[in-house]
């Protein structure tokens, strides 16, 4: 099984969060003013992709924030283990 370390899937969702704001609200918010009212479907597109983009964005950094805690919690909770002692053998040393 490959494991997958949360810092780059956590920083990916950093990362497209703001790409993600720009397309829905900068962009995707001029569906409103008259002036782009031509190009309505383009920038409706935009504001589809964008939104879909801050919701991958908060499926990713919560989803690594998930697997950190996860791995923290399986980390403290096999330090207070106390390994198994060997199983005596059957023969007694000779003296």
């Amino acid at each position: 099984m490959a494991r997958t370390h949360s810092a780059p899937v956590f920083l990916t969702g950093v990362l497209l969060l703001p790409v993600g704001w720009m397309l829905l609200v900068p962009l995707g918010g001029r569906v409103a003013d008259a002036a782009y009212r031509s190009d309505e479907d383009f920038y409706t597109l935009l504001g589809l992709c964008g939104g879909l983009l801050i919701l991958g964005s908060i499926f990713l950094i919560l989803g690594s924030i998930f697997r950190a805690l996860r791995k923290i919690d399986r980390l403290n909770s096999t330090a207070d283990t106390v390994p198994a002692q060997q199983p005596a053998s059957d023969e007694e040393p000779v003296a």
